[in-house]
């Protein structure tokens, strides 16, 4: 047997060492650096970040300040609030992400997500402090300067050491975090939270749009639950700590609560269509009770009045009931209609009903007054309800039409709802799971256990053991054979033996007192040396005398004291560095407070600088209307002077001379319109007129009010409108005409031939939305291409030399671009030089109830139509308008073609064409000779002749029936047009009817044989002479003879000496004058100081100003009506006839 080398034993010991125990040692040790493990590391920082007095105290102040806000229902401080908890929660969460993943993308959101809450605690506390009273105002600011105060500490003293530490801390591979890190990057909780953020905030878009505050602050409260969860269970993920998931299971609870009291909003929230159609049920209603009963039942009184009637037929009439029965109907509708709104916690909508119910109960009250007594003030409430009641009525379908879809919203709340289960059964759960099993298995001591583990050192001591017990029996084999050959020495080595014992005793005394002296020396130096180090002194060193246990344990002694030697400098060091960094955050608070001085002087300037802004804007509109003032009241007087010059008798030199005069006196007119239009919509004093109008006859009408003027330079006007096929939309015509007249007028300016085409299309959008498309395009000069981008800036043009060609301020396009701006639109150009422009713009209009598809009320399929026009594109548009409402249109561009075409379809037995529209002015062949062409061969008697005239042809429509033609009509061609002349085929023989029908004769002058009320008298108070002799003028051309008072105080004079001898009729006041102006002399006569009898009476305001607010200023004043100068006759007429005619008695002032 082979005998055992102890050698051995010694060499596997040191490769145990080396290999196992000082690898496992070295481990622990740099665990035991802090006396925590990486992942407890963590949790430590990170508790102490978040779960803190100052964090509690800084919640505390936030719910104060909330509290405080809501009780005095301040609901903007509330919001604010709300956003700063909302931005401190987000930064917690960026710090928890950090302190997971410790990647600077993370870091840096942290420190976006900082400067947030900065700027949200700034814009609190400007807003504290320019919301509040001195005295409310110092015990908010006191409340806000503390918070901003906890924040910054919180920075200081939590956060950023954490970040420092996180920044330098020692990542091992088999850290705990890391594997919950690797689970976190995998963002399956990020997508989803991602998505529901982004669907709450589309929900909350339409709730603040449908003006449900209560929603809002809901959808605000989910936002802030999300947050909550997020926040707990990341805490819970990094620290491991229970106390870390009460915010997330809090969290969740609240949010289905909030969920639920969401869906409940909006399960409660009404149709927005049905809705519509029972508020269109009970106008509809209303105007029924109206016409029905309300009007008929006035009618009758009136002739019992006048002794035309019997009361009794009255008393028959009421006893009938239809009035009644319509007025429960509608009291029925109106109490179904409240509770939804009731339901729909709509208040606005709530209160605009019960006054439609007011203005109901005004109409019956002054109309039963009405029937009972006769008298004419009864009627007042009557009509004052009517006018009421259609006010109250659009704005409630202003306020329906701004409501949600109740579906649309059910589903993206039901969506939320998934999303928030999603990520806490897919994310939330698991993660929190992952965590619970890391705290059992103890993760933090992975790097020691997987060493252990690996069994390197108990591999080799194994082996020691097994070489020792082959030793061991090696060695008693040996023992029991030497113990024969011992037994036999015995007795002779007796003596020997107890001898040698006697000395070896005597020797080991002698050997332990020298070694006890030694070893209680060693000992003594060690003890003293341990006191010197206990007093702090780590210089002390013990002397090595001996290499035995004492020796080793001084050597260990030494190594102590310089390792606390070591530590000693490095804490001495650490805190040097953390005073440093101490005077650094300090510096840095002051540089934050300076900073957040700054910002409140800079927040102070800026409202300053829009106060002057204000003023600025104020003192421009002042300017502006005074400059409206002064400029139109001459220009009333050279206008209407110089329209009375043209309807008198002149010599042809005269009246050309006046016809310029008054042209020019126009475009200054139009001039200074455009610059008043340019200054309101600069200073944001614009407003659009939303009303329902026929949109395709609105382009008609302007097409053909463009056609002269472009007529007069040989140019052609195209319009191509298949693109709209509904007739009625909501919007401002006004301005849509202005962006038109423009675009269109300018066309005309530069083209010299050819032609413009308008094309205008409409695009439906969503929730009653349209978009108008239109394209003026034309084949004049062009635009060069580097001077299209000035275009649209004010007061700039192509051509700014003095000699230049064409006229105009270069406030058009200007005009133009901040029109569709304003009706959230836009406007583009295309062009170059030389090749003609195309001008394009978009807006925005809205559907009406009234609207309703447009088609020609006959057989449209049944019909072969045939256009003849030299323009190819107007014949283009013409058939394809006729072909798009089911027509089969042919085209042929001369007479010669048209003829050739109806023989070979006689020849080929082809159905025989119906209509045949002619341009009047085509080349060789006109349409006159076309036609009595056509009428000479009696086999086309059947076929239905149109003539298409310029707006200026000076031939009558007997003209077009003498030589054969059914009808004609002006260029360019419009769906009325169209329409009109389509009737003719219904008929067996054209009629002089139907061919007026289509002629448009020009409007009727005016005239003096206009029979006005008997005793009709009117006062002109005006200040300016040459405007006194412009209205005289007009006046008597409509048959009336005006008294004159210079301003307000002669007038008022007036009215007391003539109330008892031939009194006043009617007031035209003038609004700015000397002395009295015209709204203080309307107060007063409205108040009775030209005595009771004239507080009625009709009074006209005459003003040159045409600023915003102009007309209300003048209606508030107690003036009923309003004209603005310069005066047109037209207008003048139109306004006497309103309010002086007998067929206007609900209206009429009884002198």
């Amino acid at each position: 047997m082979k005998l055992w080398d102890s050698s051995d034993v010694e060499y596997l010991l040191n490769e145990w060492q080396t290999k196992a125990a000082k690898v496992e040692i070295d481990t622990r040790r740099e665990i035991n650096k802090s006396g925590l493990s990486t992942m407890e590391f963590l949790q430590k920082i990170v508790s102490a970040g978040i779960e803190n007095e100052q964090i509690f105290q800084n919640k505390i102040i936030l719910k104060t300040a909330k509290n405080k806000f809501e009780e005095s229902g301040n609901e903007q401080g509330v919001i604010l609030v709300i956003n700063l908890i909302n931005a401190i929660a987000e930064q917690e969460t960026s710090f928890l992400h950090y302190m997971v993943s410790g990647e600077t993308a993370q870091k840096d959101q942290f420190h976006l997500d900082k400067e947030e809450v900065q700027d949200q605690l700034i814009e609190l506390s400007v807003y504290t402090n320019s919301s509040y009273q001195p005295n409310d105002r110092k015990n908010m600011k006191l409340e806000i300067d503390n918070l901003q105060d906890g924040v910054f500490k919180w920075y200081r003293s939590d956060i950023e050491p954490a970040i420092y530490a996180r920044e330098n801390i020692e990542k091992t591979r088999s850290s705990a975090i890391v594997e919950i890190q690797n689970v976190l990057k995998k963002g399956v909780g990020k997508n989803i939270l991602d998505e529901a953020r982004n669907i709450t905030a589309s929900i909350h878009a339409d709730f603040i749009k449908a003006k449900h505050k209560k929603a809002s602050n809901l959808v605000l409260q989910i936002e802030k639950n999300l947050v909550d969860q997020e926040t707990g269970q990341r805490g819970y993920i990094i620290t491991g700590e229970e106390s870390f998931l009460e915010p997330y299971h809090n969290g969740y609870i609240s949010l289905r609560r909030s969920i639920s009291a969401l869906i409940n909003i909006a399960n409660q929230a009404f149709d927005v269509k049905n809705t519509l159609i029972r508020i269109d049920l009970i106008e509809s209603e209303i105007l029924k009770w109206e016409k029905e009963a309300a009007e008929p039942e006035i009618s009758i009184r009136k002739e019992v009045n006048i002794g035309k009637n019997k009361f009794s037929n009255i008393k028959t009439v009421v006893a009938g009931g239809l009035g009644k029965g319509v007025l429960d109907n509608i009291r029925y509708l109106q109490s179904e209609l409240i509770q939804t709104f009731i339901l729909a916690e709509n208040k606005k909508a709530q209160l605009l009903l019960l006054a439609i119910s007011k203005d109901i109960v005004d109409m019956e009250t002054g109309q039963r007054g009405y029937l009972i007594t006769g008298r004419n003030e009864f009627l007042q409430p009557y009509n004052r309800g009517k006018e009421n009641v259609s006010i109250h009525f659009e704005k409630l379908r202003s306020i329906v039409n701004s409501g949600y879809n109740t579906k649309a919203m059910l589903t993206k709340i039901n969506k939320l709802r998934e999303l928030s289960d999603r990520w806490r059964e897919l994310a939330g759960e698991p993660e929190i799971l992952l965590r619970r099993k890391l705290n059992e298995t103890g993760s933090s001591m992975n790097d020691v256990t997987r060493l252990i583990e690996s069994e390197v050192g108990k591999n080799i001591i194994d082996s020691i053991r097994e070489d020792i017990r082959n030793f061991i029996g090696i060695e008693e084999s040996l023992i029991s054979q030497r113990s024969k050959a011992a037994d036999a020495a015995v007795s002779a080595t007796l003596f020997q033996t107890i001898f040698g014992t006697i000395v070896a005793i005597i020797i080991a005394f002698i050997a332990a007192g020298y070694l006890l002296r030694t070893i209680l020396n060693s000992l003594k130096h060690l003890a003293e040396a341990t006191k010197r180090v206990a007093a702090g002194d780590f210089s002390v060193s013990i002397d090595i005398e001996s290499n035995d246990q004492i020796g080793q344990l001084a050597t260990s002694f030494n190594k102590m004291t310089k390792q606390l030697e070591t530590t000693r400098d490095a804490m001495h060091d650490s805190q040097k560095d953390l005073e440093r960094q101490a005077s650094t955050l300090e510096e840095q608070k002051s540089e934050i407070e300076t900073t957040n001085l700054g910002l409140v002087e800079a927040q102070q300037e800026l409202k300053n600088y829009a106060e002057e802004l204000k003023r600025s804007s104020g003192y421009k509109s002042d300017f502006m209307a005074t400059m409206s003032h002064e400029i139109r009241t001459p220009m009333n007087g050279v206008l209407g002077m110089l329209g009375l010059l043209l309807r008198s008798d002149l010599s042809g030199n005269q009246l050309k001379k006046a016809n310029m005069a008054h042209s020019s006196a126009q475009s200054l007119l139009t001039i200074i319109n455009d610059i008043l239009d340019f200054s309101k919509i600069d200073s944001g004093n614009m407003e659009l007129d939303i009303l329902d109008f026929d949109l395709r006859n609105f382009l008609g009408d302007f097409a053909e009010s463009m056609a002269v003027k472009a007529q007069e330079k040989g140019l052609e006007i195209i319009l191509d409108i298949i693109g709209i096929d509904e007739s009625v939309v909501k919007g401002d015509p006004t301005r849509i005409s202005q962006i038109l007249t423009n675009l269109v007028g300018n066309a005309i300016k530069f083209t010299r031939t050819g032609e413009i085409s308008i094309t205008a299309s409409l695009e439906a959008c969503e929730r009653d939305q349209l978009t108008f498309h239109c394209s003026v395009i034309d084949t004049g000069i062009g635009i060069p291409e580097d001077q299209q981008e000035n275009m649209f800036i004010a007061f700039r043009q192509i051509d700014t030399t003095t000699t230049r060609e064409y006229g105009g301020t270069g406030l058009g396009l200007s005009i133009v671009k901040k029109l569709c701006e304003l009706m959230d639109g836009n406007v583009e150009v295309n062009s170059h030089a030389g090749g003609g422009s195309c001008f394009e713009f978009s807006i925005n209009l809205q559907s009406s109830p009234m609207a309703k598809k447009v088609i020609p009320q006959i057989d449209m399929k049944a019909l072969n139509l045939l256009v003849v026009d030299d323009n190819t594109s107007n014949r283009n548009v013409i058939c394809r308008q006729l072909e798009h409402w089911g027509a089969k249109a042919f085209a042929v561009n001369d007479g010669a073609a048209t003829l050739e075409l109806l023989k070979d379809r006689n020849k080929n037995a082809m159905p025989l064409l119906d209509v045949i529209f002619i341009d009047a002015d085509l080349p060789g062949m006109d349409g006159s000779q076309l036609g009595y062409a056509i009428r000479s061969d009696s086999q086309f008697d059947r076929i239905k002749l149109v003539m298409m005239t310029a707006m200026a042809s000076n031939r009558n429509t007997q003209y077009y029936l003498d030589i054969g033609f059914s009808a004609n009509f002006p260029k360019p061609a419009t769906t009325s047009d169209l329409f009109d002349s389509l009737i003719i085929t219904a008929e067996e023989k054209p009629s002089t009817d139907s061919v007026a029908l289509l002629s448009q004769p020009p409007a009727p002058p005016l005239t003096t044989e206009q029979s006005w009320p008997e005793n009709t008298r009117i006062l002109l108070v005006e200040d300016n002479h040459v405007n006194q002799e412009v209205v005289i003028a007009m006046l008597k051309v409509l048959g009336l003879v005006p008294d004159v008072a210079n301003e307000g105080k002669p007038a008022i004079k007036k009215l007391i000496t003539s109330q008892n001898n031939q009194p006043y009729t009617l007031i035209i006041m003038d609004c700015q004058m000397p002395g009295m102006d015209g709204y203080t002399a309307t107060k007063n006569i409205r108040m009775g100081a030209a005595t009771k009898r004239y507080k009625e009476i009709p009074i006209i305001a005459l003003t040159a100003n045409a600023m915003k607010g102009d007309k209300e200023k003048c209606l508030d004043a107690g003036m009923n009506d309003y004209l603005s100068k310069p005066l047109e006759c037209n207008d003048l007429e139109a306004m006497l006839k309103k309010w002086l005619l007998s067929n206007n008695e609900g209206k009429r002032y009884q002198a």
